[in-house]
């Protein structure tokens, strides 16, 4: 086990590998502040410290990151800003880890549909966001949409012909040979409370 000492404490961000480095962006504060740090790791040189990189322009947390196989370049969608939690966002940037030497990030289009909690993966030269969750007020609104993100049009679609056999959020998501697989998660969520409530599955799907 290996202990480091990262900037700024931290809950429900999201990461990535970029290269040799470790990047952590985003996420909450202990008061649930959303945040828009960035942090990298270097662990091949030996630090034991994360150093700043570049901020993101839309302070979130609950996001998810996704890289490009080539390590080019890597997107933070979507998740929760704490300004407003009656509504994720639909926000996406992309980062250049090449621009100065803390990288800069790119507002990219947003999502068709606002998602927290989702999961996503690059496939296919593609980004496929999948599930999550938004609000309606106070009521917790949970996807079974999939939407596919082409970086050279700089658009997203909805893959009108696939979603998932039902709704998920807060779950774990990842691409092998021809498929992405969806792990577990919550299907439905009624307000705040015991698992009876907010129930959850053990049920594996393959898209």
């Amino acid at each position: 086990t290996t202990t480091l000492t990262a900037l700024q404490s931290t809950s429900d961000a999201c990461s990535w590998t970029m290269g040799l480095d470790i990047y952590v962006a985003g996420g909450y504060t202990a008061g649930y502040t959303a945040k828009a740090d960035v942090m990298k790791w270097s662990p091949t040189t030996g630090a034991t410290t994360f150093v700043a990189a570049a901020s993101l322009a839309e302070k979130r947390g609950d996001c998810v990151a996704v890289m490009r196989h080539d390590h080019t370049t890597a997107w933070v969608i979507g998740g929760y800003t704490s300004d407003d939690w009656t509504q994720a966002v639909s926000h996406v940037e992309a980062f250049d880890v090449t621009a100065g030497t803390t990288g800069a990030w790119t507002t990219k289009a947003s999502t068709s549909s606002p998602r927290g909690d989702k999961a996503a993966v690059f496939f296919n030269d593609a980004i496929y966001a999948i599930g999550g969750e938004k609000k309606d007020g106070a009521t917790t609104v949970v996807h079974d949409t999939i939407e596919a993100y082409d970086a050279v049009s700089n658009t997203w679609t909805e893959i009108t012909t696939s979603k998932l056999p039902s709704p998920r959020f807060r779950y774990a998501a990842a691409q092998y040979g021809g498929s992405v697989y969806v792990f577990g998660g919550q299907p439905t969520a009624v307000g705040t409370g015991t698992a009876a409530v907010n129930p959850v599955t053990n049920t594996v799907y393959a898209i």
